[in-house]
């Protein structure tokens, strides 16, 4: 449930459109079970989610491609988020002091504006597109007596964020700031692509254990990279200079 908040007072001052939740959906499914009777299970879970979200007193540009912003009042601005992600255990119980479980979760996320409207246009903010996305884990343990516990795993974790254009904008546009009130439009001010994170782990570990005490010991190990494109960075001064 929400109201709306646009008063006389605030209708006075120009604004004509209120901050809004347009859509909202949240979709959850799972299943699990055995596919071999003690020997191999499985489970799988599933999301589904996204929001859209009308900015107030932003609207998209008539005139985009120009140095020109003209607001197209029959479409206001707004931000968008939508992701799903798929993710799949399976437990296999190799042998009776051997277990192996293995875990993939492929996502994608895609976010479409910015929570800054106020002062940049929507075609001034980035697109960000998560993909490749996920999280993949194998991971390994023994209990090779009733005091004696062997564990290990390996995850990798890859993360790739690039950036594309909304709301009719090119990369080849001109970036456009309005010294007066601070206000961007026409293209963000760059754009970077690719942009990705990766990151590896491994870790093992040794556990003994007696009645009254337990010891433990055991390494993890990490490892990542970042890795950023080429930026398309260009703007417009107050007196249509560009400036770089």
């Amino acid at each position: 449930l929400q109201s709306g908040n646009l008063t006389d007072p605030l209708r006075a001052r120009g604004l004509t459109t209120v901050s809004k939740v347009v859509r909202m959906y949240d979709f959850v499914q799972s299943i699990g079970g055995p596919i071999r009777r003690d020997k191999l299970w499985f489970f799988y879970a599933s999301r589904l989610t996204g929001i859209r979200n009308q900015w107030a007193g932003t609207f998209l540009n008539k005139t985009i491609g120009t140095p020109v912003y003209t607001p197209d009042l029959s479409r206001p601005g707004r931000r968008e988020d939508d992701m799903w992600s798929h993710a799949v255990r399976l437990t296999w119980q190799a042998s009776a002091k051997n277990k192996v479980n293995v875990f993939v979760d492929p996502q994608h996320n895609v976010t479409k504006g910015s929570t800054n409207a106020i002062i940049t246009a929507p075609e001034a903010v980035v697109g960000w597109d998560f993909t490749p996305q996920g999280l993949y884990q194998v991971s390994w343990s023994s209990p090779r007596t009733n005091r004696l516990l062997l564990e290990g795993g390996v995850s990798f974790a890859v993360s790739a964020w690039p950036q594309f254009p909304l709301n009719g904008a090119k990369f080849e546009y001109i970036s456009i700031l309005e010294s007066s009130n601070g206000f961007r439009y026409n293209n963000p001010a760059a754009y970077v692509i690719p942009n990705d994170a990766h990151k590896y782990a491994q870790r093992l570990a040794v556990s003994y254990i007696t009645g009254t005490h337990a010891f433990k010991v055991g390494l993890q190990l990490e490892q990542g990279f970042n890795s950023g494109g080429s930026t398309v960075d260009r703007k417009i001064g107050f007196n249509g200079e560009q400036l770089g």
